[in-house]
């Protein structure tokens, strides 16, 4: 990611001088900016003090992380599992990002992203977080997240192996398959 020449104040102060009024192309010939470059940071940071902006620039920093491990998991996906054609996904930053669109092109697998305010039309995803919501956390308190991951791995392996569904006649999905 390229860095700015300018710092967070900076950028703070040369919007507020706008703001009190001095002509925009003057504070770019003054700071040795284009136009685009002051617009940009006035729609993006316009209304901010300088301690918000450091808190969204933390929250973007934050974001990557969540990229990087759907990333790791669809790699170890695809170890033992055929490649999709197409992931469908909601618009959470973490399938927005560039990192994962251009891991999907790498692996010439085409995203589809459902339109915001649709859930419906990720009905897998919103029945599972529907499950998660209330079989797991309305009945627990957990303490660290360890203890959700291990909660997690024993449920669908009961789900999988030993939870009759009436879709299979009884049957568990695996056993049924």
């Amino acid at each position: 990611m390229k860095t700015s020449k300018f710092t967070d104040s900076q950028i703070m102060s040369i919007l507020k001088q706008a703001e009190s009024g001095t002509p925009v192309a003057t504070l770019c010939r003054e700071h040795g900016m284009s136009n685009a470059t002051f617009y940009k940071w006035r729609a993006r940071y316009g209304g901010m003090d300088t301690s918000l902006m450091a808190r969204l620039k933390e929250l973007e920093a934050e974001n990557t992380r969540p990229t990087i491990r759907v990333i790791r998991t669809l790699n170890q996906l695809l170890e033992w599992r055929e490649k999709p054609l197409v992931i469908r996904c909601d618009n959470g930053p973490e399938f927005i990002s560039h990192e994962f669109v251009r891991w999907a092109t790498e692996h010439g697998i085409r995203i589809e992203y459902i339109q915001p305010g649709k859930p419906q039309q990720n009905a897998y995803i919103e029945r599972y977080n529907r499950t998660i919501r209330y079989s797991w956390l309305s009945k627990h308190l957990f303490d660290t997240l360890e203890e959700v991951q291990d909660y997690a791995t024993n449920w669908l392996w009961h789900y999988n192996h030993e939870r009759p569904h009436q879709a299979n006649k009884g049957k568990p999905p695996l056993r049924a398959a």
